[in-house]
């Protein structure tokens, strides 16, 4: 397993628990819902929430203030992707970590993953987001300060809603000229 894919997978695990722990309490609550109205015998509609938790890998339930599906408008996705960007670890960070840190899945990699699953969810819930989706996830891989892996999962997806959108290009000009070969090679091994 090269460099690359040793930060990259805990990055995408860290999305992944994200939207794993949304998924399976919204089913709770759904299904705890379902249940009170069987057992009375009458159809309730379920309210929604406010505030959405979300746990990551490091075992630390945390409250975020991301809206739900139908409460979050342009502007607040745009200042959710603006937040991310601001919090995404930069190289320098990385070179301030521990030796002991540097060979186990550092906290900044678990966290960016979390941030990008934050974007991701949102663009999940409402694909009117997809116009400022691709204006982060451009960002996001153009920045040379972040290390390659966020790059690479940040051009994967910036990819996947560009060719979920009908371009048939395998790469755009943008793509190649703002990212190294090795960043669209990980960029291509990351499923989506």
């Amino acid at each position: 397993m090269n460099g690359f894919s040793k930060l990259i997978i805990p990055i995408a695990a860290g999305a992944c628990v994200w939207f794993f722990y949304s998924f399976k309490e919204d089913a709770k609550v759904l299904a705890d819902s379902e249940v009170a109205a069987f057992e009375s015998g009458a159809q309730k509609e379920m309210p929604e929430a406010s505030i959405v938790e979300s746990k990551t890998d490091i075992g630390v339930l945390e409250e975020s203030s991301l809206p739900t599906e139908s409460a979050m408008s342009l502007s607040e996705f745009s200042e959710l992707t603006k937040t991310a960007q601001k919090k995404l670890p930069t190289l320098q960070d990385f070179k301030k970590l521990k030796p002991k840190e540097a060979h186990t899945t550092p906290l900044l990699i678990q966290q960016a993953g979390v941030e990008l699953g934050k974007i991701a969810q949102a663009l999940h819930d409402n694909p009117n987001f997809a116009s400022e989706a691709v204006i982060f996830y451009r960002d996001c891989f153009s920045r040379i300060n972040l290390p390659d892996q966020i790059r690479g999962l940040c051009l994967a997806n910036h990819r996947n809603l560009r060719l979920k959108n009908g371009d048939r290009a395998e790469w755009n000009r943008e793509e190649v000229e703002q990212t190294t070969p090795e960043i669209q090679d990980l960029a291509q091994k990351i499923p989506l």
